[in-house]
């Protein structure tokens, strides 16, 4: 499986509207604190424009970005001069004519009605940049090698062929796995796959996380590894098992990813340090350098030496902190967080004790205490969400590999 950079529709549609001088001179506002936005105010900022604010509608992801203690990432940043965030509504209205707003989202419409409704012309003030037909080309992308599409039916039974092979070999060489997040939650609601829901995801503690992927990387067999110790560049700190005889596309701005489907995900679980004041501070820290990587990796598609550097630096980090501390002699673990401000920690004495669940008519090894683990992760666990939340969020592809 590779990680490669999908920059170059994101960019042309960018240089379109900069190079026609609609950008000179105005304010230019980011709608959204996401990837796109971001690597768009570094390309603006390598032609001379600087961004004057973000815009999004999540008051939580807004304050998180304004927070005075958070590291100062460079997308924060334009010279001297912090760039803040606010809800659209908000923004300084002197400069009400000076505003060009740049949007990127599948709700773009919306985006253009709620910008209109707070008294923006659409034809003086605002510029939809048309980057979503990357959405477009992408999920038309047939990558190489790839037969006939796999069904619903066909992606999950090899899912779970994946799954039994992953619980054949914990059993075989004594190494601990549990269903985790949705597939937990799954388990427990549905026997089986949330309906809508179309990965597996497990929880390992980090050594036998390690040993296990070592393993499936010594037999080169039908399932290969993909992950942030042994690959480059990778978002997020969490393992993915790829099924070898398929051919899988994932596309989301900037990066996609081409390889074999990913039949589950291993979130490696670490401890906490045992003295309790000292727990906030190191996990926050730990947190940091992860998303530090992230943004690193994200929006530097052609890093200088000095981002590599600084990446590998936090790369290493993390994977240090992940073994640093026994998670079976401590009170409480955690799992690297997607986003910083959404803590994963769990008390350790949810995961003393296995029980087998059903999952799909089989049985597989969950935490005993799962009910204070899935309350802990989504509280009234148990009650289903509204129906326009009932679908998955992922953008893949999955083929079957022509020859196998």
């Amino acid at each position: 499986m590779k990680t490669q950079y999908m920059t170059d529709i994101l960019f042309q549609a960018l240089d379109e509207i900069a190079d026609s001088g609609a950008l000179n001179g105005k304010k230019i506002v980011m709608f959204g604190l996401n990837p796109p936005a971001f690597l768009c105010k570094q390309r603006l900022e390598e032609k001379g424009l600087p961004v004057f604010a973000y815009v999004d509608n999540n008051p939580s992801a807004i304050k998180w970005f304004n927070r005075p203690d958070v590291p100062i990432a460079h997308h924060h940043m334009y010279k001297d001069r912090r760039i803040e965030a606010c809800l659209p509504g908000e923004l300084p209205e002197e400069y009400k004519d000076e505003y060009v707003f740049l949007l990127y989202s599948k709700f773009e419409q919306e985006m253009i009605d709620q910008l209109k409704s707070l008294g923006y012309r659409e034809d003086q003030a605002l510029i939809v940049g048309g980057f979503w037909k990357t959405e477009e080309i992408k999920r038309a992308y047939i990558p190489e090698g790839a037969g006939t599409p796999l069904t619903q039916e066909e992606i999950r039974e090899r899912q779970m062929e994946g799954l039994r092979y992953i619980h054949r070999l914990c059993e075989k060489h004594h190494l601990r796995y549990f269903l985790h997040y949705g597939t937990l939650l799954g388990a427990v609601r549905h026997k089986g796959y949330i309906p809508w829901d179309d990965d597996l995801d497990i929880m390992m503690m980090n050594r036998d996380m390690l040993e296990l992927l070592e393993i499936i990387r010594a037999e080169n067999g039908r399932y290969g590894v993909f992950y942030t110790k042994y690959d480059d560049p990778v978002r997020h700190f969490i393992a993915k098992i790829e099924d070898r005889e398929t051919v899988y596309h994932q596309w989301d701005i900037p990066l996609e990813l081409t390889g074999g489907m990913i039949v589950l995900d291993i979130f490696p679980m670490a401890a906490l340090p045992p003295i309790l004041e000292e727990r906030r501070d190191y996990y926050y820290d730990v947190a940091f350098h992860a998303k530090e990587y992230d943004d690193l990796t994200i929006d530097f598609p052609n890093p200088s030496e000095e981002i590599q550097k600084r990446r590998a630096y936090c790369k290493q980090y993390v994977l240090d902190a992940l073994d640093r501390y026994d998670p079976w002699t401590a009170e409480k673990i955690y799992s690297i967080p997607i986003k910083p401000r959404r803590p994963l920690t769990f008390f350790r004495r949810c995961w003393d004790e296995r029980i087998l669940l059903p999952f799909e008519g089989e049985q597989f090894w969950c935490p005993a205490g799962y009910d204070e683990v899935l309350t802990t992760h989504y509280r009234d666990y148990m009650t289903l969400p509204p129906e326009n939340r009932r679908v998955s969020n992922h953008r893949t592809k999955v083929f079957h590999k022509i020859g196998s």
